[in-house]
């Protein structure tokens, strides 16, 4: 924002579904943009891009309702996406007035360096918190499963032994011995995977 001079800015992150998440505004409540459909429609487009480039709300009917819905009211946006060979990373969005001088093809250069600079910070320190974030969820998992497998096991002991228990029933018919006897294997069978 500072290059170009001082301009308002949001610098904006894929997500894997939903609206991009805002990572940093400055001179903004919120991003033009993601305030309204039709300027979520553009974002989409402006993802796509792997160059910067300037866009004026003439250019489009959504771009323009987005650029123009609610103070400040702006006329340009420049689009500067972050990118490295794995993908789009993040995109820094200048916005600019009727008034503003709206950078030309060196400025825009000059922004192309800079993507080109902080695109492989961001997309490690995206790589690093996803990790932290799968490592912790992985670590949930396993104190879930070590607490109840205790449960699990002596559910299925119980169970085990409620079988043997009813098998030594004289009174038991041909029939229900045979059904038991299919049981059991697959209960010996959870008790040994439980068990390991």
């Amino acid at each position: 924002a500072e290059a170009p001079g001082l301009r308002p800015a949001a610098l904006l992150m894929p997500v894997e579904a939903g609206l991009p998440k805002v990572i940093a505004l400055r001179g903004l409540n919120e991003d033009p943009l993601l305030r309204l459909r039709s300027g979520q429609r553009v974002l989409e487009r402006l993802l796509q891009d792997s160059e910067p480039r300037v866009q004026h709300s003439a250019d489009s009917l959504d771009l323009g309702e987005a650029l123009q819905d609610a103070p400040p009211s702006f006329a340009s946006v420049a689009s500067v996406p972050l990118r490295t060979a794995s993908g789009t990373h993040g995109i820094a969005l200048l916005y600019f007035t009727s008034d503003d001088v709206l950078p030309g093809p060196p400025e825009l250069q000059q922004l192309r360096s800079l993507a080109s600079l902080l695109a492989p910070a961001l997309e490690l320190s995206l790589s690093d918190e996803r990790a932290r974030t799968q490592s912790t969820e992985l670590a949930l998992l396993g104190l879930a499963a070590r607490q109840g497998l205790g449960d699990v096991l002596a559910a299925l002991n119980r169970l085990r032994d409620g079988v043997a228990d009813v098998r030594r029933d004289p009174a038991l018919t041909t029939k229900v011995l045979t059904a038991l006897g299919r049981v059991t294997p697959s209960l010996a069978q959870a008790l040994g995977t439980t068990r390991a």
